[in-house]
Order: C-alpha cells, then structure tokens, then sequence
C-alpha cells in the first residue's frame, strides 16, 4: 500500500474509491439523510463529531469554552485555517494537529443535527487497508 493525501470533494473521493484509485476515503457526514451514495461501501465511525470553529488566539471569543452560531456571523471566514488568520469550522478529529496560535472553541447552534467523521473503503479490503482504518480509529480516539 503507498500512503498518500488527497483532498478532494466527498463525491470525488467515493469515485475514486469506488475505481480501485484510492483504498480509504475519509470524509464528514451529517446526521440525518444521507447526501452521498455509500450503498455497497463500507462504513466505520471514526469519530462523532461537535459542531467546533478554530479561532485566532487574539480573537475576542476565544477565551470562551464555548459560543453560539449567531456570535460568528460577521466574522471573516476561511476555508482552512492559515495560522490563525480566520475564523473556520474544524473536524473533531483536526483538533490534535491546530497550529500554535489557534483556540479550538464548540459552537452550540439549534439547527446543528450532529455529524461523523467516517472512513469509507470498498466492501473486500485489503489488510493493509484494515491496518490503516484501524490506526485512524486509534488516532481519533487520542485526538479529541
């Protein structure tokens, strides 16, 4: 197995997975219905997951343990957290690896349904492909 990362929309990984091009998919899902096709995929929870932002240390809500959606409205959002130069929503199982200078707050919105961070991979699998989602379990047990 060669190890790699790629990033890609969840539509596009599944393809990939589903061609023999990639062995493990991670990706988010939602609670509630399912808004990518997994049938005859095989899904394992990594992690459950918070609604959580990343915010700059200097930000004035990141002292807080937590705030609501609506105190985040007129922030300047970003899509990946570059260093604490925005506010962006971050995976539960990223927390471990924020760089120093970000504060990782949960966010309480009523709409919030909850969500998963689940690995994805083809029904036959390979035990190299056992032995990674089992290290990604692993990993997300400890990062959270």
């Amino acid at each position: 197995m060669t190890v790699g990362f790629v990033e890609d929309s969840t539509p596009s990984l599944l393809r990939q997975l589903r061609s023999n091009r990639l062995d493990i998919a991670v990706v988010g899902v939602c609670a509630g219905p399912q808004e990518h096709d997994l049938d005859g995929l095989r899904q394992e929870t990594l992690l459950e997951d918070d609604l959580r932002v990343a915010l700059p240390r200097h930000h004035p809500l990141a002292t807080r343990p937590l705030v609501r959606a609506d105190e985040l409205r007129h922030n300047r959002w970003i899509v990946e957290n570059a260093a604490g130069l925005g506010v962006c929503l971050l995976p539960g199982m990223a927390v471990s690896s924020a760089p120093a200078g970000v504060r990782i707050i949960r966010v309480e919105d009523r709409h919030w349904q909850g969500g998963a961070t689940i690995a994805v991979t083809n029904e036959q699998r390979s035990a190299e492909a056992d032995a990674a989602v089992a290290a990604l379990r692993q990993q997300a047990s400890v990062g959270v």
